[in-house]
């Protein structure tokens, strides 16, 4: 649902979550289009438009732990037959292809991998702050190695088309 569709009771009312927030905080939203966030157990779900949202304080997370670390190079590094494993049993369990969240959204996803013609490119220089390095085999080591040129992320985004009970249980299917 959008801020425009969804319709909800509110002092004996029905209103759209764009008329609530209008006439309660005096906002216009910018993105009423937009589907909302369902936040809450599902018999006290309430939907607020992403914009109004904020990540609090403290929610960042600057190191990963070396077990958070030694998952991420567990699933890059998997083979293609792997991933396309991994991607195959995500794709079932989230059932994404009959969400309606995911028609919402307006995506359109099938159960079929692509088939594209390709070729094989040469491994690129690798440039960092203290060498430059040529993956082998499409891996390096990057033990001891400094970013060429760091920078700080100011913004960023992330969206989950799970419901959180979907996610449970297999710990790639929230990738």
């Amino acid at each position: 649902h959008s801020a425009d569709s969804y319709v909800f009771q509110c002092e004996e009312e029905d209103i759209t979550v764009t008329q609530y927030f209008l006439k309660k905080y005096n906002l216009r939203l910018q993105y009423p289009q937009l589907s909302l966030v369902a936040v809450g157990s599902s018999a006290h779900k309430r939907r607020f438009p992403i914009e109004v949202l904020k990540v609090k304080d403290g929610q960042r997370k600057g190191q990963l732990s070396g077990e958070q670390t030694g998952e991420i190079i567990k699933v890059a590094s998997q083979s293609p037959a792997q991933r396309m494993e991994t991607i195959t049993r995500c794709l079932r369990h989230a059932d994404v292809l009959t969400d309606p969240t995911v028609r919402e959204f307006g995506l359109d996803v099938s159960d079929q991998m692509l088939k594209i013609q390709a070729r094989v490119l040469p491994p690129p220089v690798v440039q960092y702050g203290n060498q430059c390095i040529t993956p082998s085999g499409g891996a390096w080591n990057l033990r001891d190695v400094k970013l060429y040129n760091p920078k700080k992320l100011f913004r960023w985004g992330v969206v989950c088309l799970l419901e959180e009970s979907r996610a449970r249980g297999d710990p790639q299917a929230s990738l």
